[in-house]
């Protein structure tokens, strides 16, 4: 009884914790889900609100530069200011003439807090236009005008009254270029307070000028004049960018940052509307939904508990009868289980295994009586594939010998004729002299070097080889006639094609895992990626869907296998314009047999 309440407890607790993390995970993921989309659609928001208030602000200030426009165009207004009046009277009647209707047409037209024109002509220095005194020498906009000698137009910060106000300054030079003559438009800086929507309230507002001078800071309530953006947090974030968005953390407070600057035309360039959005106020709507995430979890928590442990104690009783009836099974000699009963998918279960136990016993003597038989048909097949596979490599190594001494005797004389002989009897020699499968290296160098000899005598200086072995090889044993055939397929498909001289390095080297790898390289003119991976698919396809192309190299390559394993074989690198290097990849040490042996090493 306690064995059946430990598998109900088990049952029961891994089920409740898959539901638990289940449960878990999906109340997280809601809950990161509203949490990014309350911050994207605020920072839609913030986005588009900032776009509104720059395009306001830019219109609104637009607005007041076509005063100037006009006031600058005014070619009479400037002629009339610039004139020297013999009188003060008739200073006083051009005054009440021309500048006062004036001055009363721009006011009517436009919410102006004040206009003023400075010139130094003291016969005009009346109502509006004021004399350029050591006052207005002080004053930022005109050391700005008389530091930048080509600028016309800006704006600034200046005061009224006590009272901030946005400041327009121009020159009055259209119609003398160096007449010293201003004037200054004043705007109340709350016309830009009013341009916010009632919507965004809830958001804190910034406008700068160029410089960094805050023309207005409205946060709640507050409205704050005449301050330093470079005193904020963000500013070096915010410094060489025209526009973007970034969360910013200030002492214990966070917040949106969205922010964009005026580029339409050049005197309110650099001018910044920044938006930001405290995270606590972000966030509150997703504390609401957390709050109701967690009690979900917790109510369906305690429903899939009670579901949970009324299942698992219906399920527990039969299904430990079963698992101890299979505890005192005997491995040795399955038998099937006994008092397994029941219609339901339990009982079901006990029929179906107790039929699975008497299979599973028939197929094990089954497959005692075939082991024998099915791994010596495996040996016999291998056997004869090594046969067939070496049947189709001698003839082919035969013919090209007797082609390259028929073409010497066609392009030398007899004393070198003589020679080539010599060597194919001694070639002949080597090939006859043993019928073994597998051949210690030394031999089969032996045989490539006499053929290379051969080819040597065929083209004279045009060949040039090398051969480097860094194993001892009389003790490494390799398929016979394999080197060979790659050297012979460097010497047909690059020597035989190419005019100018042919390297062929032939190296033996070994690795620290316990192989040994046998490269042929030409400097021939290399192979295409599309030819190069032709050749690998070939090496690797079944003989009777390899068709007849490339039959050597994949002879090779089917015998190491067929040797030593698939962990073996042969590998292709090369690159147009360099060559071609083939390697033979084998193992070190193998016995009479051709398989591999970890224990000892069986010379030739």
């Amino acid at each position: 009884m306690d064995d059946i309440m430990n598998i109900r407890t088990k049952f029961f607790f891994i089920n409740m914790l898959v539901v638990t993390i289940l449960l878990a995970s999906l109340a997280y993921f809601m809950q990161q889900y509203s949490s990014r989309i309350i911050y994207e659609e605020a920072e839609k928001n913030a986005y588009y609100s900032v776009s509104q208030l720059s395009q306001n602000m830019d219109n609104l200030l637009q607005s007041y530069e076509q005063i100037a426009d006009f006031i600058y165009s005014n070619e009479e207004l400037q002629d009339r200011l610039l004139i020297h009046y013999p009188s003060l009277p008739e200073t006083y009647y051009m005054y009440a003439d021309f500048i006062e209707p004036l001055s009363k047409s721009i006011r009517g037209s436009k919410e102006v807090s004040r206009l003023m024109i400075y010139s130094d002509n003291p016969t005009v220095q009346l109502g509006i236009i004021r004399p350029i005194d050591k006052n207005v020498q002080q004053e930022k906009w005109y050391l700005d005008f008389k530091s930048h000698p080509k600028q016309f137009r800006s704006w600034s910060m200046g005061e009224q009254n006590g009272t901030q106000v946005l400041r327009l300054s121009q020159r009055l030079n259209n119609l003398d270029p160096e007449a010293n003559l201003y004037m200054t438009l004043d705007v109340d800086i709350r016309l830009i307070y009013n341009l916010i929507a009632k919507e965004n309230m809830t958001q804190r507002f910034m406008v700068s000028l160029s410089d960094g001078t805050v023309l207005l800071d409205r946060e709640g309530q507050n409205l704050n004049y005449g301050g330093k953006l470079q005193d904020e947090p963000f500013y070096d974030a915010l410094k060489g960018q025209s526009s973007g968005n970034m969360m910013f953390k200030e002492k214990e407070q966070s917040g949106l940052l969205m922010f964009q600057t005026l580029h339409s035309h050049r005197s309110v360039d650099g001018i910044q509307v920044i938006s930001i959005i405290p995270v606590d106020g972000l966030l509150s709507k997703v504390n609401q939904l957390k709050q109701i995430a967690i009690w979900l979890f917790l109510i369906a928590l305690l429903i899939s508990l009670a579901l949970l442990y009324m299942v698992s104690t219906g399920l527990t009783k039969r299904l430990f009868l079963m698992a101890n009836g299979i505890r005192r099974m005997n491995m040795e000699r399955l038998e099937p289980l006994r008092g397994i009963q029941g219609n339901d998918e339990i009982g079901y279960l006990g029929r179906v295994f107790n039929d699975m136990i008497v299979r599973i016993n028939n197929l094990i003597e089954d497959d005692y009586k075939s082991e024998l038989k099915r791994k010596e048909l495996q040996l016999k097949t291998k056997e004869s594939e090594l046969y067939a596979l070496q049947a189709q490599i001698n003839p082919h190594y035969l013919f090209n010998t007797l082609h390259a001494i028929s073409g010497s005797l066609l392009a030398k004389g007899d004393q070198q004729n003589a020679e080539i002989v010599r060597l194919f009897a001694q070639s002949f020699r080597n090939l006859l002299k043993k019928k073994d499968q597998i051949v210690p290296l030394s031999e089969e160098l032996e045989i490539v070097d006499t053929y290379l000899r051969v080819q040597g005598i065929r083209f004279g200086e045009r060949l040039i080889y090398e051969i480097d072995v860094k194993v001892e090889a009389d003790q490494l044993l390799i398929p016979r006639l394999s080197l060979q055939t790659i050297v012979e397929n460097a010497i047909i498909h690059v020597m035989e094609k190419k005019m100018g001289i042919t390297v062929i390095s032939i190296e033996v080297t070994s690795t620290s895992s316990g192989d040994c790898l046998i490269s042929v390289e030409d400097n021939g003119s290399g192979l295409s990626d599309d030819i190069r991976q032709l050749i690998y698919e070939k090496l690797h396809e079944e003989p009777e869907l390899a068709g007849d192309k490339h039959i050597g190299l994949r002879n090779i390559h089917r015998r190491l296998q067929i040797l030593f394993g698939e962990n073996y074989g042969l590998e292709i690198e090369s690159e147009l314009g360099i060559g071609t290097k083939i390697t033979m990849k084998l193992p070190l040490q193998v016995n009479h047999r051709g398989l591999i042996d970890h224990d000892e090493c069986i010379t030739g």
